[in-house]
């Protein structure tokens, strides 16, 4: 046992011994000076470039060169192309004698690489390649002893630190990717082998440099002696910026020209945290986890790229069959086209959430769950389109394109609806303030929409309605029929029918709205109109006039063409036959303080009661029946026997016409026929003052003709006015008397 023991420990010194025998006689006869000059003698002969080494140092254990740098092409006047800090190899010598070169492990350490293409499309390390190709070719004889003599290769680590990359082209693209750090074990040519990397990349966008954090692993199969043959698998490549996270999977083959697949997802994110890419986006939107995968294809040789059958998913969109081509052209731009079909399921929503991204858009209306398909199309023009598009949500089916452009100065939008059907019912349920109305019937048209993101809107096109209704109140609006055209600028209805409370009707519309003035033009025929009907309800107790008055003062004033004709008005306070009221008016405000041109009325019979109310109450009531009011107060409650009861007379016709001028109103004529008496009304009344200059001469009829034909002049304030009575009017000096006392106490109390 002894023995033994000495024989191994004398083996054992042996092996010690010739191992540094051979040490020593590396470093003998292989200095560190010899063995730089004869790398430097290599690799200039064999690259043709220049070089420099600090040292080079070899062992037993491997070798170690430091600062080594490799200058452009034309020498290191014209810059560096590679530089490293350390790089060290360690070999294990005993696999030589079987024919393998095994090494132990390979670290580097400060790699600075600078990569440059040209206006040729070469690279900046081209006529690298190029030298090895311009090698001799080799006999097959030489190729078949070569394959006897080969040389297994395998390497049991690797590791890369504080290594940087730089690129950049002719068109001043830059990419910067630093603190790189790689890591590798049990590479072999013979079989596929991980790689796995950690780097920053600086990576140019719209002028400014994203910052991305990027972690991968990879296995490359170089099994095959083809590149075009090689094949790489990335198993997991994340990167990160700002709460921006992207994940990759795939693999890519083909060195010379690499195609292959992906998958991505990108983690759910705002808008917000998007703004220093995409400034011009609406803020505060949340985009959901995105999935894409495609096929790819890269063609160095165009410095293009492309995406074949691409498939994006996000929350209820998804987006398929489509196609990305991008590169970089002759003209040193960046080019790209985007063709695909997107889908959605949305789920109901209410605008007031895309209100605050567009103000534009009005609030509270309840789209209901919709299906919406489209062909997308987009380009390196900065627009985006949606082609032959179909939209469903509830009743509403609608087709159409749409679009929309970035630019410098923000975005802007566009659409349009080639064809839609919609029932109105569906209204109350998109738009809860119009539920009370009841609406009904069906409309379809088409519509063209357009928006900025400074808010401007803008739209125009045409509604078909058919049996449309709504109620309201008391009044009820059926079957009707109507041809809407509108636009931003206004609407117009030239042709409408129906049904108003059983009653059939006729009308036709235009409005043309602008922030200084509203225009209308209004013609109307309506067999039976029940004006109560269609008032307001009564003011409830404790309202503010003020509060209410302030929501039509925001209004701009009305222009107001009319012709409205009525085969018979029922009123508790009016009645009337044959009615016509027709006024070409401008300025027409609630204060009527600005209220200019003509109006005129003409009524065949009817009966008249108290007029005060109704006609304080309603703006055109006041343009119209003013004078008929002040002669029901003139006479109302008069003693004298001559003068009959105006506030409840039966009349055979009513005849006006007034002019207004800035609020004053001037009754060329206010003439009323009635069985008791002929009234003439003239004079002005100020509108906005509530002052007036009133003349009423009344031919009274049968047995009171003999008291003559009064005639009573009222000015002033219209609730006090002064009162006089042209004596000259009445037939003998006591009625004269009677008349001038009853008609100052009754008008005093005129409109009160």
């Amino acid at each position: 046992m002894r023995k033994l023991i000495k024989i191994a420990a004398w083996c054992a010194a042996g092996i010690v011994v010739a191992l540094l025998g051979a040490a020593l006689a590396l470093r003998v006869f292989f200095p560190p000076e010899k063995l730089k000059a004869l790398a430097l003698n290599w690799l200039s002969k064999e690259y043709r470039r220049e070089f420099r080494i600090e040292s080079v140092t070899a062992g037993l254990s491997g070798l170690t060169i430091k600062d080594l740098a490799v200058s452009e092409a034309g020498g290191f006047a014209k810059g560096e192309m590679l530089r490293a800090g350390k790089i060290s190899a360690s070999f294990k010598l005993a696999a030589l004698l079987r024919r393998e070169f095994l090494v132990n492990s390979v670290e580097a350490d400060g790699i600075a690489l600078n990569i440059s293409k040209y206006k040729d499309g070469l690279f900046n390390f081209s006529d690298l390649l190029a030298a090895q190709k311009t090698q001799p070719a080799a006999s097959a004889q030489q190729s078949e002893a070569a394959k006897k003599q080969q040389y297994s290769f395998a390497v049991s680590r690797v590791a890369v630190k504080n290594a940087a990359v730089s690129y950049r082209d002719e068109t001043g693209t830059a990419l910067s990717v630093k603190n790189i750090s790689m890591a590798s074990r049990d590479i072999a040519l013979s079989r596929p082998y991980d790689i796995s990397a950690e780097f920053d990349l600086d990576y140019p966008f719209a002028g400014k440099i994203i910052p991305l954090r990027v972690k991968t692993t990879v296995t490359a199969d170089m099994t095959a002696t083809d590149p075009a043959k090689y094949k790489v698998t990335v198993r997991d490549f994340k990167a990160a910026w700002n709460k921006l996270a992207i994940t990759v999977s795939g693999e890519a083959g083909n060195f010379d020209m690499p195609r292959g697949s992906f998958k991505c997802r990108i983690a759910p994110i705002s808008t917000t945290q998007l703004a220093e890419l995409f400034p011009q986006l609406p803020q505060h939107l949340p985009l959901p986890q995105t999935d894409i995968s495609a096929e790819f294809e890269l063609r160095p040789n165009e410095t293009a790229f492309e995406l074949k059958n691409l498939s994006v998913t996000g929350g209820p969109v998804s987006l398929s069959s489509a196609a990305l081509t991008a590169g970089i052209g002759k003209n040193k731009k960046l080019f790209w086209t985007f063709r695909g079909a997107v889908k959605t399921n949305l789920p109901e929503f209410d605008t007031t959430m895309l209100a605050r991204l567009a103000p534009a858009v009005p609030r509270g209306y309840k789209i209901p769950a919709s299906e919406f398909a489209a062909n997308v199309a987009a380009g390196d023009n900065n627009v985006f389109g949606l082609t032959g598009w179909e939209l469903k949500a509830g009743s509403l089916w609608a087709k159409g394109a749409a679009g929309a452009s970035l630019t410098a100065q923000g975005w802007s939008a566009r659409a349009t609806i080639t064809n839609f059907k919609v029932s109105l019912a569906d209204i109350a349920a998109i738009a809860p303030a119009y539920a009370e109305y009841k609406p009904a019937g069906t409309a379809d048209g088409q519509l063209k929409v357009s928006w900025q993101q400074s808010g401007k809107l803008d739209y125009s096109g045409a509604i078909d309605v058919s049996r449309a209704g709504a109620g309201w109140q008391k009044t009820k609006i059926y079957d009707v029929s109507a041809y809407i055209q509108l636009s931003a600028a206004g609407v117009e209805i030239s042709h409408m029918s129906g049904k108003i409370n059983g009653s059939a009707f006729s009308a036709g519309f235009n409005l043309a709205n602008t922030p200084q003035v509203m225009k209308a033009q209004l013609t109307a025929s309506v067999d039976t109109l029940d004006i109560a009907a269609l008032m307001p309800p009564a003011a409830k107790a404790g309202a503010k006039p003020a509060e209410q008055s302030a929501k039509t003062a925001a209004l701009p004033p009305l222009d107001l063409k009319m012709d409205i004709k009525i085969a018979s008005l029922v009123h508790p306070n009016f009645t009337g036959k044959n009615m016509q009221a027709r006024c070409d008016l401008t300025g027409i405000t609630p204060a009527l303080d600005r209220i200019n041109g003509k109006a005129s009325l003409d009524i065949k019979g009817g009966q008249i009661r108290d007029l005060t109310d109704f006609a304080s109450g309603n703006k055109f009531a006041k343009i119209f029946l003013t004078p008929l009011a002040a002669v029901q107060k003139i006479t109302k409650g008069a003693k004298l026997p001559f003068l009959p009861d105006f506030s409840d007379i039966t009349y055979t016709s009513i005849e006006g016409a007034y002019e207004f001028k800035n609020g004053v109103m001037t009754v060329v004529k206010s003439d009323m026929n009635s069985s008791a008496a002929q009234v003439w009304t003239t004079g002005a009344i100020n509108l906005p003052a509530q002052s007036m200059d009133m003349r009423v001469k009344l031919n009274l009829s049968g047995e009171l003709g003999r008291y003559g034909s009064p005639v009573i002049t009222a000015r002033g304030n219209i609730f006090s006015p002064s009162v006089s009575v042209d004596a000259k009017s009445l037939l003998s000096d006591q009625v004269k008397q009677q008349a001038i006392d009853a008609g100052k106490k009754l008008l005093q109390n005129l409109f009160h």
